[in-house]
């Protein structure tokens, strides 16, 4: 699973835990590769956010790439710091990270 974080008004980063462990943080235009080798089990997946809803629980699809983007600070106000994204959107997200990576170490 990916959790990725484009650019948005916080240059904060955001802890990310998995099952009550940080496992890391994510940064504006960065991602994290979340591995999760459990079948059918839940996972629980955290954001160090003050929020009303910093966790979600979930089933990620052993199938498929899952792709979830973050936000610190919602676009609009009432939308959710969580988004769930479609593989091929999650794919080209990551590749506009990776590419601004790599300009940004030239």
């Amino acid at each position: 699973m990916y959790l990725y974080r484009q650019n948005d008004a916080s240059p904060a980063p955001i802890p990310v835990f998995v099952e009550g462990r940080e496992v890391g943080k994510l940064r504006p235009n960065e991602y994290l590769e979340l591995p999760w080798p459990y079948y059918a089990r839940m996972l629980r997946l955290c954001l160090g956010v003050a929020t009303p809803n910093p966790c979600q629980l979930l089933v990620p699809n052993a199938a498929k790439l899952n792709y979830l983007k973050v936000s610190a600070i919602p676009a609009t106000a009432g939308e959710p710091l969580w988004q769930w994204v479609s593989a091929a959107q999650g794919e080209a997200d990551l590749d506009a990270l990776d590419k601004l990576r790599a300009a940004a170490a030239k």
